[in-house]
C-alpha cells in the first residue's frame, strides 16, 4: 500500500498530515515551537537524503536522524537530546520517509528506520496508525511475507506490541481486521519468538478493543490452535492465553472448535502450559458470557488440575472452581437459598461449596459417557487424564451419581484393570468416593449382579471385586453391616469362591480382607462363610497363602480369637459336613476336593474328633472304581496326616477305632496288581500310607488279625512289583509287623506256617535288583529271626531254619561289603534259633566263600 495514502478513504493525505503535525504541538510553548522548527530545519537534508537511490546515502542518512533526535543509533540510546515534547512533534515529519523505508532493499535500512519510529513511539507519539497499519499489513500480514529477516520480523511484532500498549482502544479498533490479521500471518510465523508476539499482540488487542474484537475475532483460531503443538512451552503457553482472549472477548460458540486440542493440553509435559489452561479455563467460568451454555465444556479443561503433578497447580485449579461456584451461589441465591449451609461456606468446611457441586451437577451426565469411553482409550496419557478428571468429578457429585450409579460403574470397570497402575489406582480411589458417598445399597445393587452371573468373565469378575473393595472400604461400618448379608451370599456364590483364574483369586482375597476390616466384631455371624471363601482361596491359590493367612488372622481378630487355628477349631466340622455331601461325585480337578485337602492339612488337632465325617469320604474316594488320579491324590492326604497323626488325626487318640477300615476299606482294595505306570504309584501310594499307619501305632493285634487273611496275601504279590519302591515299602511293612507283631504269628500252628510260608519270599529279595530292598531285607529277617527266639520249636521246625540259614549264608559272599555287614548281623540273630544247626550250615559253606573271615566271627560268636 502506498504510504502517501492513509488508511482512511474519508481522510485525504494533507488533512491527516495536518492532524498529526497538530497533535504533536498543540502543548507546546512559543519557544518549544521555535525550537522545533529550527529543529526540523537542521534534519531536513537528512530526511530528503533517506528517498535517495544509493542506499548508502540513505543508511547515513537514517544514522544522522538517530544521531540529531537521540544521540546515537543503538537501540539503548532513547533520550531525547532536546525536550521530549519538542522530539516527539518532530516525529510527523519523519514519519511518512521512516515508513517508506520499512520496504528498503538494504536490512540494515529497514531495522535503523523501525528502531527510530520505535523510539519516537515510546515518547507517547499519537495518530500515525493511518499511515503505519498498511505499512506493517504489507511487510508481515499479507499472503506472500515481505520481511524476509526473521529478526526484522521480530522487531516490527515487538513494535506493534508498544504500538497497542500506547495508542488509545478507539483508534486500534478502527483497524481491528488489520491487525488480526497480523497476527494470524506471524502466529504461523517459523520463528518462535514471532509467534509469542503475534499471540501476545493478541491478548492485548482483545482487551482493548472488546466491542470490535468480538466479531473479527474467528480469523486467530487456527493459527493459534497451530501454535499448541510448537515445541516450546513459552509459545504453547502464551498460545493458550491467547485462545482465552479470544474466547472470552470473541464469540463463545468458537469454544467447540478449541475444546479438544485446549483439554489435551492438560496432559502437556510442561507446568507453565497447564497453568495457562487452568487460567483460561477458571477466568471462563467466572466472566464468559454465555458460560452457562458452555459448563461442561470448560470444566474438563480445569478439573483435571484438582490431581496435577505439581501441588500449586493443584491449589490454582482448585481456586479458579471455587471462585466459580461462589460466584454461582450468589447468581442462583434465590433458588439455592433451601441449600445454602448456615454462615456459608468457608475452606475448612471440608465438603465444597453448593455452586460447585451444582456446577457438576448440571454438566455430569453431559459429561461422563464420553469420559468413561476414553478411560479404555489405546493412548495411556487419555485414559489417565480421563481416570482424574472422572475421580474429580465424583468428588463434586457425591450422592448426586445414585441416578448415574450402574452405567459409571459399568464404565469404571472396564477402566479397573488398566495395565498402568496409577490409572487403576485412580479408578479404586472413584469406587472409594462412590462408597462414601452413594448408598451402599445402591453401589452393591450395580456391582453384585455382575459377580455371580455365571457367564461374566474373569476379567469381569475381578474388575467388580476392585470396585466392591473400594466400596467397602469408602462405605460406613454400618452401612457394610447393613449389606453384609448380600455381600457375603455374592462373595461365597460358587462361581466365584472356586473360580481358578489368578486375578480372581488374589483379588478376592483382598475383597474378603477389606469386608472384615470394615465389618470389625460384626462379622462373627458370617464367619463360617467367610471361613469357607479363605479355605477356598488356601485351595485353589497356594502362591498367595500368604495373603489368606492376613485374612484369616483379621477374621480371628475381629471375633477376639488367639489365632486363626481357633477357626479351623470352629468351623472345620461344618465345612466338612458341606463337603461330604456330593464328595462320590469328585474327580481329580474338582475344587471341592482341592479344598478338602487344603482343609485337612491345615484344621490340626480339631481333626481327632471328626474321623467318623471325614474317613468315609477317604473310603469312597480310594475305591477302585474311581480314578487312578483320585486315588493316587487321596493317599497322597493320608500319607501327610499319618506323617503327623498325634497333631492332626491322632489328637485324641481314636484313630485306632479306624485303623481296620482304613486297611481293609482304603489300603487293601488298592494294592491289587494292575498294569500301567499309574496303577504301579497307586501301589506305591498304598503301601507307604500303611507302612505310616503302622508306624503311629495305633493298629492293635487285634487289627492285624482282622485283616491279616487280605493284607498279607496282596503284601506278598507287591514284593515282586516291577517298581522298586514297592518292593522296599513291602519289605518295611514286613519288618515292622514282625517288629510290632510278631506275636500273633506264633499262637498256634496255622500262625507258625503263615510265618513259614514269608521266609522264602524274602529271600528271593535278597537277589533283588535295587541294594536299599537288599538291605531293608536284612533287618526283616532280623525282626523275623526274634519271633523265633521265644517259644519256637527248633527240632519241629529244623527244615525252615534251615532254609533261611542256607538262603542268607550265600550271600554272606556279597561283593558288596554293605551287602555282606547287613546279612551278617542278621545271621547273627537267625543263628541263635538254633546254634548246633547255625554251626552246622555255616562249616558247610565256609570254605566255599572267597574269604572265611565272616563265617569264622558268626562261628565265634555261637
Amino acid at each position: 500500500m502506498d504510504v502517501d495514502q492513509p488508511a482512511s478513504a474519508a481522510t485525504s493525505g494533507s488533512q491527516v498530515a495536518t492532524s498529526v503535525a497538530m497533535m504533536a504541538q498543540q502543548d507546546l510553548t512559543s519557544e518549544q515551537k521555535q525550537a522545533l522548527d529550527d529543529l526540523v530545519q537542521s534534519i531536513q537534508r537528512d530526511i530528503n537524503c533517506a528517498a535517495e537511490d544509493d542506499r548508502h546515502v540513505r543508511k547515513a542518512a537514517v544514522k544522522a536522524l538517530h544521531v540529531a533526535l537521540f544521540g546515537g543509533i543503538t537501540p539503548n540510546d532513547t533520550t531525547p537530546v532536546q525536550e521530549a515534547a519538542i522530539i516527539k512533534a518532530a516525529f510527523p515529519h519523519l514519519l511518512k520517509p521512516l515508513l517508506k523505508l520499512y520496504a528498503d532493499p538494504t536490512e540494515k535500512v529497514r531495522e535503523l528506520s523501525i528502531d527510530l519510529l520505535t523510539k519516537g513511539i515510546k515518547l507517547n507519539f499519537q495518530g500515525f496508525l493511518p499511515y503505519y497499519v498498511p505499512v506493517v499489513l504489507g511487510r508481515i500480514g499479507n499472503k506472500e511475507v515481505q520481511e524476509s529477516t526473521e529478526e526484522l520480523r521480530h522487531e516490527l511484532m515487538k513494535q506493534i506490541e508498544l504500538v497497542i500498549n500506547t495508542q488509545p482502544g478507539s483508534d486500534l479498533g478502527t483497524y481491528i481486521e488489520e491487525w488480526l490479521q497480523i497476527f494470524g500471518k506471524m502466529a504461523v510465523d517459523e520463528f518462535p519468538e514471532v509467534k509469542r508476539l503475534a499471540a501476545r499482540c493478541t491478548v492485548l488487542v482483545a482487551r482493548k478493543t472488546p466491542e470490535r474484537f468480538h466479531m473479527a475475532s474467528g480469523v486467530m483460531v487456527k493459527p493459534l490452535v497451530s501454535c499448541l503443538g510448537h515445541q516450546h512451552a513459552k509459545v504453547r503457553s502464551v498460545a493458550l492465553r491467547a485462545l482465552g482472549a479470544v474466547v472470552q472477548y470473541g464469540e463463545a460458540k468458537q469454544l467447540d472448535e478449541i475444546r479438544l486440542p485446549l483439554s489435551q493440553k492438560s496432559l502437556d509435559h510442561s507446568p507453565a502450559v497447564r497453568k495457562s489452561l487452568y487460567t483460561i479455563a477458571g477466568r471462563w467460568l467466572v466472566e464468559m458470557r454465555d458460560r452457562y451454555s458452555y459448563w461442561h465444556k470448560i470444566m474438563p479443561m480445569l478439573l483435571p488440575g484438582e490431581l496435577d503433578d505439581v501441588e500449586d497447580l493443584q491449589v490454582l485449579a482448585r481456586e479458579a472452581f471455587v471462585k466459580a461456584g461462589l460466584q454461582y451461589e450468589k447468581e442462583n441465591e434465590e433458588r439455592l437459598k433451601d441449600q445454602l449451609d448456615f454462615g456459608g461456606w468457608t475452606p475448612d468446611s471440608g465438603a465444597p461449596p453448593l455452586g460447585c457441586r451444582e456446577l457438576v451437577k448440571e454438566s455430569f451426565s453431559k459429561l461422563y459417557p464420553s469420559l468413561l469411553k476414553d478411560m479404555v482409550d489405546w493412548t495411556a496419557d487419555t485414559r489417565r487424564q480421563s481416570a482424574k478428571l472422572m475421580l474429580t468429578l465424583l468428588r463434586y457429585e457425591r450422592d448426586n451419581a445414585t441416578m448415574h450409579l450402574q452405567k459409571v460403574v459399568v464404565g469404571l470397570a472396564m477402566a479397573a484393570l488398566d495395565e498402568e497402575p496409577d490409572i487403576a489406582q485412580y479408578v479404586v480411589q472413584c469406587g472409594q468416593v462412590l462408597g462414601n458417598h452413594v448408598a451402599l445399597e445402591a453401589c452393591c445393587a450395580a456391582v453384585l449382579p455382575a459377580l455371580v452371573d455365571a457367564g461374566s468373565s474373569s476379567r469381569t469378575v475381578t474388575a467388580h471385586l476392585i470396585l466392591l473393595a473400594a466400596m467397602v472400604r469408602g462405605s460406613t461400618s454400618e452401612q457394610v453391616e447393613a449389606c453384609a448379608p448380600t455381600i457375603v451370599a455374592a462373595l461365597h456364590d460358587r462361581n466365584i469362591r472356586e473360580a481358578e483364574t489368578h486375578l480372581v483369586q488374589g483379588e478376592l482375597i483382598l475383597t474378603v480382607a477389606d469386608f472384615i476390616g470394615k465389618l470389625g466384631g460384626a462379622c462373627a455371624s458370617h464367619a463360617e462363610p467367610l471361613f469357607h471363601i479363605l479355605v477356598n482361596m488356601l485351595a485353589m491359590a497356594p502362591t498367595l497363602a500368604s495373603e489368606v493367612y492376613v485374612a484369616m488372622d483379621r477374621l480371628a481378630d475381629a471375633q477376639g480369637l488367639d489365632s486363626r487355628q481357633v477357626l479351623f477349631d470352629n468351623h472345620t466340622e461344618a465345612l466338612l459336613s458341606t463337603l461330604s455331601k456330593d464328595h462320590g461325585a469328585w474327580t481329580s480337578h474338582t475344587p471341592q476336593r482341592k479344598l478338602f485337602d487344603t482343609l485337612l492339612l491345615h484344621a490340626g488337632a480339631v481333626l481327632g474328633r471328626l474321623l467318623d465325617l471325614f474317613v468315609p469320604i477317604f473310603v469312597s474316594n480310594t475305591n477302585p472304581s474311581k480314578p487312578v488320579e483320585v486315588r493316587v491324590q487321596f493317599f497322597t492326604l493320608l500319607g501327610k496326616l499319618l506323617t503327623s497323626a498325634r497333631q492332626s488325626i491322632n489328637s485324641t487318640g481314636a484313630l485306632d477305632q479306624q485303623a481296620v477300615t482304613l486297611i481293609r476299606d482304603v489300603i487293601c482294595p488298592n494294592l491289587a496288581w494292575q498294569a500301567g505306570d499309574k496303577a504301579q504309584a497307586l501301589r506305591v501310594a498304598s503301601l507307604s500310607c500303611l507302612w505310616a499307619l503302622l508306624r503311629t501305632e495305633v493298629v492293635s493285634h487285634e487289627h492285624i488279625l482282622a485283616v491279616a487273611g487280605q493284607l498279607v496275601p496282596l503284601l506278598v504279590t507287591t514284593m515282586e512289583d516291577n517298581a522298586t519302591t514297592a518292593r522296599l515299602v513291602t519289605v518295611r511293612v514286613f519288618e515292622e509287623i514282625f517288629r510290632l507283631h510278631g506275636s500273633l504269628f506264633t499262637a498256634n500252628y496255622e500262625s507258625y506256617d503263615q510265618l513259614h510260608k514269608l521266609y522264602p519270599e524274602l529271600l528271593r529279595r535278597l537277589d533283588d535288583s535295587d541294594n536299599d530292598v537288599r538291605l531293608m531285607t536284612c533287618r526283616a529277617f532280623q525282626a523275623y529271626a526274634s519271633i523265633m527266639t521265644t517259644g519256637y520249636d527248633v527240632e519241629l521246625y529244623k527244615a525252615h531254619t534251615t532254609g533261611i540259614l542256607r538262603g542268607m549264608l550265600i550271600h554272606l559272599d556279597d561283593p558288596n561289603p554293605a551287602i555282606q555287614d547287613a546279612v551278617q548281623e542278621a545271621l547273627v540273630v537267625v543263628s541263635s534259633v538254633n546254634k548246633e544247626q547255625a554251626r552246622e550250615c555255616i562249616e558247610a559253606v565256609m570254605t566255599k566263600h572267597r574269604s572265611p573271615t565272616r563265617c569264622q566271627r558268626l562261628l565265634d560268636g555261637l
